[in-house]
């Protein structure tokens, strides 16, 4: 992990930050023309030229139905040409508008999530009962589903029982939908009992503030000399 200050975190990530909106704009955008441009597009073309359109379909179906005895009735299939168009074409700018909602509703729910795992890298066995002086380790996987990039501030303390004391604070960026694995290294100097706790904030960009999510996780351990 590279040596960035705190400042030097917040000024990238708010680039970052502001390049994935500016991106999510433009895709929206897009989005929108794809979606509802294209449907709206034709249909007024078929609506402002659908005399043109008629007109077209009658020498086509006339060409096809010379003998036909009634002329009403080439008429009558005209005029449902014309009805079948409009009403088609609303059919089809509804089914755009529900289903843009429907896709934009698909994002499911933002989370963000916190794995312990042991030196080895595996669920379990983790350093409960340790020695003076030993040098312990454990894996923090941090997962990003917020549905954007995330600056998050992690907080790492020992409780004794009755206070708390700071043994590392880290800042990190991990873009949405990606993972970071954090090792994590302590000794203790002398014996007891205590709490390791591993506390997970997140940077507001609006508020320029770091917000606990109560994402955290601990391990009891027992220190012997």
């Amino acid at each position: 992990m590279q040596a960035y200050n705190i400042s030097q975190f917040i000024a990238t990530y708010n680039k970052i930050y502001t390049d994935y909106v500016r991106q999510m704009g433009i895709d929206s955008v897009l989005i929108y023309l794809v979606v509802l441009g294209i449907p709206i597009s034709i249909f007024l073309i078929l609506y402002f030229f659908s005399p043109i359109l008629v007109k077209y379909y009658n020498l086509i179906w006339y060409s096809f139905n010379r003998k036909a005895r009634i002329t009403r009735q080439r008429n009558k299939e005209s005029e449902g040409f014309s009805t079948g168009i409009v009403v088609g074409l609303l059919i089809l700018l509804l089914f755009s508008v529900f289903g843009y909602i429907f896709i934009n509703s698909l994002g499911g729910e933002h989370f963000t999530d916190m794995l312990m795992l042991n030196s080895q890298g595996t669920i379990g066995k983790y350093p409960n009962y340790v020695q003076i002086y030993q040098n312990n380790s454990v894996y923090l996987v941090i997962q990003n589903h917020e549905g954007r990039p995330m600056l998050y501030q992690l907080e790492v303390i020992v409780n004794n029982g009755t206070s708390n004391s700071t043994l590392d604070t880290l800042y990190f960026i991990i873009m949405n939908g990606h993972s970071l694995t954090i090792p994590v290294n302590y000794t203790f100097y002398s014996a007891g009992t205590y709490k390791v706790m591993f506390l997970l904030y997140s940077y507001d960009p609006h508020s320029g503030k770091f917000v606990y999510d109560n994402v955290f996780t601990q391990i009891p351990v027992s220190v012997e000399t």
